[in-house]
């Protein structure tokens, strides 16, 4: 709370402050390049949510959208005051509107672009996804984009477990420092490309996949699922986690055969089982549902609760999906002491 009062108060103040700065600025943006003043960019910000996140207008409009250091040439893409804005950091003040509505802090990791894929696997992975993104950071005064994404992640981590209202302060004052300097905003050729140095898990996609499903975003949590298999054809939390995106959007075919490609490499993964119990129960298939539980049953012989559980468990807002005829289908043959699958949830987090 504290540091979301200090963010409101402060992009207020620097908003009256740099009101004609600004002006000045979009005039001159206007007057360079066709094209708006403003670009809106799609970024990924807390709890991997997407919003639209405003800076001045520093390449042309039929720029490539990645990140400029991935560009073979990103000065050829420039405006004629692109590269001035940007050593002076003047076009990242519109993104003060986005400190004031809540979508960023003054501090934190950099929001990464929409079509990141890597560094938000791997910044889901170490949950740095939980924390909202900064107009600095810590790894923006470390290096900004001289850093690979591992790297670059390493310094998020370090801020997700030592963030406090002193440390923002240093912070930022040593952004401050850095925009005078004209400080780290270069990029070394070593680094331009793709990238072929860094290498990230099958795990880290997995859970980004997750976190995807948890906002509803099913066709990301498929794509981040399908890069997961590409770099571990052997991972069962992978197809379960793509059956259950699948599952998601009605694909229900597809959804069966990824639940039966993960139980084949795990048969004991019991969230699989979970699931494909409640996809046989939505098919209408009693049989092949209750031997999935009864299968759940047998894994988890410490771990049994009432009858009840699964009435809980069936009828709770997070199982609402299913239609209330198959409740009565899922408990028809069971025992009287089954698993409470509350404690399989649909997705394998880790």
């Amino acid at each position: 709370m504290m540091k979301r009062m200090f963010d409101f108060c402060l992009a207020s103040s620097l908003a009256i402050v740099g009101a004609i700065p600004m002006l000045l600025t979009a005039v001159f943006v206007k007057l360079t390049s066709k094209g708006p003043v403003l670009y809106w960019s799609d970024r990924i910000g807390r709890d991997n949510t997407t919003f639209s996140m405003p800076k001045f207008r520093t390449m042309r409009v039929d720029s490539p959208e990645v990140a400029s250091h991935l560009l073979d040439d990103p000065s050829r893409w420039m405006t004629p005051i692109g590269n001035f804005l940007r050593k002076t950091s003047l076009d990242e003040l519109p993104q003060l509107w986005s400190i004031l509505v809540g979508h960023m802090s003054f501090v934190g990791p950099r929001p990464a672009l929409h079509n990141q894929h890597d560094l938000i696997a791997v910044r889901t992975l170490h949950r740095v996804h939980t924390l909202t993104p900064g107009l600095t950071g810590w790894a923006q005064v470390n290096g900004r984009d001289t850093l690979s994404i591992h790297d670059k992640v390493a310094y998020d981590v370090y801020y997700l477990h030592h963030c406090s209202f002193a440390f923002d302060m240093k912070i930022l004052t040593a952004t401050f420092l850095q925009v005078i300097r004209r400080k780290g905003t270069s990029v070394p050729d070593a680094l331009r490309g793709d990238e072929p140095q860094t290498v990230v898990s099958a795990k880290a996609f997995v859970c980004s996949a997750a976190s995807w499903f948890g906002n509803r975003e099913y066709e990301k949590s498929v794509a981040d699922c399908d890069r997961a298999i590409r770099l571990d054809a052997e991972s069962a939390a992978a197809y379960n986690n793509r059956a259950a995106a699948w599952a998601a959007q009605g694909e229900l075919a597809k959804a069966l055969k990824d639940f039966d490609k993960s139980i084949a490499l795990d048969p004991s993964f019991a969230t699989a089982l979970h699931n494909r119990a409640l996809l046989w129960a939505r098919m209408g298939c009693a049989e092949k549902a209750n031997n999935d539980l009864a299968m759940l049953v047998g894994l988890m012989q410490g771990d049994v609760d009432s009858r009840e559980a699964i009435v809980e468990h069936l009828t709770s807002a997070g199982s609402d999906h299913w239609q209330d005829n198959n409740h009565a289908v899922l408990l028809e043959g069971c025992d009287d002491n089954v698993i409470d699958l509350k404690c399989c949830p649909p997705f394998e987090a880790a």
